[in-house]
C-alpha cells in the first residue's frame, strides 16, 4: 500500500505533462489558424482584386473585338477600292499608251503637214519669182514699142497688182503702187542693159518666143491668175 501514492503520483504527472503538451500544441494550432485565416483574408482580397481586373479585361477584350470586326469590314471595302482603283489605273494606262500612239501619229501628220507646206511654199515662190520674170521679160519687150504700150501695162499691173517675191525685193517698204511704178522703170532697159546682151537678150530667152504672141487680153489673165495665188 506504500508503493501506490507513489504510482498514482507518477500517473498524475505523466497525464499533467500530456496535458501540458497538448495545451501547447492547441496553441500553436490556434496560431496556425490564426495566420491561415489572415492569409485566406489576403487571398480573398487578392481574388477580388482580380476578379475586378479580370472584368476589365474582359470588358477591354470585347471592345477590342469590337474594333477587330470595324477593321475587318474596312479593310474588307478598303481591298475592293484597291481593285477598283487597280482597275482604273490600268484603265488609264491603256488610254496614257493610246494617246501616246496617238499623239506619235499627229506629230507625224504635222511634220508631214510642214513638209508639205514647206514644199508648196518653195513652189509659190519659184511660181511667184518666175512670174515676175515672166512679165519682166513681156514688159520690156512691150515697152521698147511705144510709151503709151508702156504707160498701158503700169496701169494695169496698178488695177491688178503681182504680190511676188520679186517686188518685195525690189521695195518691201514701199506702197503697192510706187512698188508696181519702179518696177516698170526698172524694166525700161536700155540697149546697154544686160537684157540687151548677146548671151541673155530676149530672142535668146525661150520664154520670149512663147510670150511675143501673147495680146494684152492674155497678159492681163495671167496677172489675174497670178493675183490668186
Amino acid at each position: 500500500m506504500s508503493g501506490l501514492p507513489h504510482t498514482l503520483d507518477n500517473l498524475c504527472k505523466k497525464e499533467k505533462d500530456k496535458v501540458i503538451d497538448m495545451l501547447k500544441q492547441l496553441n500553436e494550432l490556434k496560431k496556425r489558424c490564426a495566420t491561415l485565416e489572415k492569409d485566406l483574408s489576403e487571398k480573398q482580397l487578392e481574388n477580388q482584386r482580380l476578379t475586378g481586373q479580370t472584368e476589365g479585361m474582359s470588358h477591354q477584350l470585347e471592345a477590342t473585338q469590337a474594333k477587330l470586326i470595324e477593321y475587318i469590314e474596312l479593310s474588307k471595302e478598303s481591298q475592293a477600292q484597291i481593285e477598283q482603283l487597280s482597275l482604273k489605273l490600268q484603265r488609264a494606262d491603256a488610254d496614257k499608251k493610246v494617246l501616246s500612239a496617238r499623239y506619235r501619229d499627229s506629230q507625224a501628220e504635222v511634220s508631214s503637214l510642214r513638209d508639205q507646206i514647206r514644199q508648196m511654199r518653195m513652189k509659190h515662190e519659184r511660181v511667184h519669182v518666175n512670174a515676175g520674170i515672166t512679165c519682166k521679160i513681156v514688159t520690156c519687150d512691150k515697152s521698147s514699142n511705144t510709151i503709151d504700150t508702156a504707160l498701158n501695162l503700169r496701169d494695169q499691173a496698178v488695177q491688178f497688182p503681182i504680190e511676188s517675191t520679186f517686188i518685195e525685193v525690189l521695195q518691201p517698204s514701199v506702197p503697192n503702187q510706187m512698188a508696181t511704178s519702179q518696177m516698170f522703170q526698172s524694166m525700161s532697159v536700155s540697149n546697154n542693159s544686160p537684157y540687151r546682151d548677146s548671151s541673155r537678150s530676149i530672142e535668146n530667152i525661150p520664154e520670149y518666143s512663147n510670150l511675143q504672141t501673147e495680146t494684152d487680153d492674155d497678159l492681163t489673165k495671167l496677172i489675174c491668175i497670178l493675183n490668186d495665188f
